[in-house]
């Protein structure tokens, strides 16, 4: 079969990704588009406007319904998930409702699209790419496992809403066409908890932006800012869940007055409990002056992840990490806790690797010292993780898929 056309789905919005899921969907793109025509079947969380998008490296325009993708250029569908049925209840609600609103998107702007392979990222849209796989002449079906919600979620209350996700991961997980996930320690997971042949999951690691990064500069005004006169500056980026070890971050803020700490934590759709944590934020920035919290905004990020004394990675699960990388290629010592997926590129060489608690934290940030051999060492490991790699291995895996 030949290759040219590929579709993607994702639950998320890779135009403006809060996570790492659509950083790796959008930057894959900026690459594979040279090669092949992508479209992108995504979410709208910001608006209800949803729409229609012609995306480069250049930046994004909107266009027309009609509008096709062309060489160096993909395209995003923006659908916005909601839920205009009158009712809640958590998960499974949620997964028939998207379900529903991704069809009707697909149904009415790509059915006179013909695709070559499906790819997704997110099993709670395999049964939409089923459907859409169904009306392409049962076109082969691909995953990325991003994120498992067994492992994440193994805690969570076993609903019929828990079995309703984690039944549809699991087909999707074992009866895709092919599986990747973006790190070793997660292909051994995959494998040993849904007991797939060893070396049936290929890796994918991601990858980084090294010419965005390095376009940051060091500000000593805006680090003066922030610094406020305090010992040191510590810089946290990453979605507002509990996973991230934002709990450790906080602790460190009421236990560390005499260092800053500024927070780029985006609120997103979760099903990780965020309220409390973004209520106590709330509360700590109204009561100390040692914490500042962006949460939409992320126009300082780049700038404050530059000029910061060390980067927060304290994750407690992380299928890969791709904020660890930004960090080792944006030259700001890296504290973290390695855990799962950051292993992969994460050692005592290029990082500070700490216990996953929060005293680990704290005394990691108070008797940290400049090391450039480690920032040395980090940098040229970013420079190892390029997307054209990342891209190169994707590409080979759709022609195969497709040869089948």
């Amino acid at each position: 079969m030949p290759l040219s056309r590929v579709l993607m789905l994702v639950k998320e919005d890779p135009l403006k990704p809060t996570g790492g899921m659509g950083v790796h969907v959008r930057d894959l793109c900026n690459e594979l588009c040279d090669d092949l025509e992508i479209t992108v079947l995504c979410r709208d969380t910001k608006s209800q406007i949803g729409g229609h998008f012609a995306v480069s490296r250049d930046g994004i325009e909107e266009v027309d319904s009609n509008w096709r993708p062309t060489k160096g250029k993909w395209r995003a569908l923006k659908v916005f998930n909601t839920n205009d049925l009158l009712f809640s209840g958590g998960t499974t609600y949620s997964d028939l409702v998207t379900y529903d609103v991704y069809m009707r998107n697909a149904a009415k702007f790509l059915a006179n699209d013909d695709f070559d392979l499906i790819h997704i990222h997110d099993s709670h849209l395999w049964r939409v790419a089923q459907c859409i796989s169904l009306l392409n002449d049962d076109i082969p079906v691909t995953m990325t496992s991003h994120l498992c919600f067994y492992f994440s979620h193994n805690t969570a209350p076993q609903s019929d809403g828990w079995m309703y996700v984690a039944q549809n991961e699991t087909t999707a997980l074992t009866q895709s066409a092919h599986l990747s996930t973006v790190s070793q320690s997660y292909a051994e997971s995959l494998e040993s908890l849904f007991m797939l042949p060893r070396g049936e999951v290929d890796v994918i690691g991601n990858g980084v932006d090294l010419a965005e990064l390095d376009h940051a500069q060091y500000n000593q005004h805006l680090r003066d800012k922030f610094l406020g006169g305090r010992d040191k500056l510590a810089v946290f980026v990453g979605r507002l869940v509990p996973t991230k070890g934002v709990e450790m971050v906080l602790d460190a803020v009421e236990a560390m007055p005499e260092c800053s700490f500024v927070l780029f934590a985006s609120i997103c759709q979760s099903l990780e409990t965020v309220a409390p944590l973004a209520a106590r934020i709330k509360t700590l920035v109204e009561t100390r002056s040692n914490i500042t919290w962006f949460n939409e905004d992320q126009e300082l990020k780049l700038p404050l992840m530059k000029c910061a004394d060390v980067g927060l990675v304290p994750s407690l699960h992380e299928p890969f990490g791709i904020i660890g990388l930004e960090w080792m290629g944006i030259e700001t010592p890296l504290l973290t806790t390695a855990a799962n997926g950051l292993a992969d590129f994460c050692t005592r060489d290029n990082c500070t690797i700490h216990a996953p608690t929060s005293e680990g934290l704290i005394e990691a940030i108070g008797s940290h010292t400049p090391d450039l051999d480690k920032v040395l060492n980090a940098r040229r490991t970013a420079e190892q993780h390029t997307w054209r790699k990342t891209a190169d291995k994707v590409l080979n895996i759709y022609r195969k898929t497709c040869t089948y």
